[in-house]
């Protein structure tokens, strides 16, 4: 009971915030390497292993007119795919456009200099989806309250803490590149 109340709280002060992004966020103070550590969606197979929106990322640097690259990796079977993406600041602060496998509005929430919390809002064909990313510039949670945080910053957009997944255990694309 103490659990499901800790998770509303944190639910609704995640809520609370949900419209009011970090004032500080910029290409330039989250640029650097970043794996993924946890990913989740409203339907899990966006984030599976082969899915669409599953990565492991490996950096993220400033690209022109305030927008970020983000680069990461992508698993065809077992072969890593190096993939380069731009995503274009819009006026509100933490909130960028890109399109990849669709349409996606992408919001950054930074938790700490050492984690970062990833959303976005996917259409793909008419389908609007919602899949989230927990980014570390470690490969292990150092902090084990993140992925309470995490989980309550996933039911912003109805995605269960079933639909959670462990991203980094899997990634054999970043450790290469390393």
């Amino acid at each position: 009971m103490m659990t499901l109340l800790l998770g509303t709280i944190l639910a609704l002060v995640w809520a609370s915030q949900a419209h009011h992004h970090d004032m500080d966020i910029t290409a330039e103070k989250i640029s650097g390497r970043w794996i993924t550590l946890y990913m989740a969606a409203d339907d899990t197979s966006l984030v599976q292993t082969n899915g669409p929106l599953r990565c492991y990322m490996s950096s993220i640097d400033p690209a022109w007119n305030e927008s970020i690259r983000f680069n990461f990796y992508v698993k065809n079977s077992e072969e890593c795919l190096p993939v380069s993406i731009v995503a274009k600041k819009s006026p509100e602060s933490g909130h960028y456009i890109v399109d990849y496998e669709g349409h996606n509005t992408l919001d950054i929430k930074k938790l700490s200099n050492d984690y970062l919390m990833l959303h976005t809002q996917n259409e793909n064909d008419g389908v609007v989806s919602h899949a989230t990313a927990l980014l570390g510039r470690r490969s292990r949670l150092s902090d084990k309250s993140i992925l309470s945080e995490y989980s309550a910053f996933n039911t912003l957009w109805d995605i269960v803490k079933e639909n959670i997944i462990e991203v980094q255990s899997e990634d054999t694309c970043t450790s290469k590149s390393t």
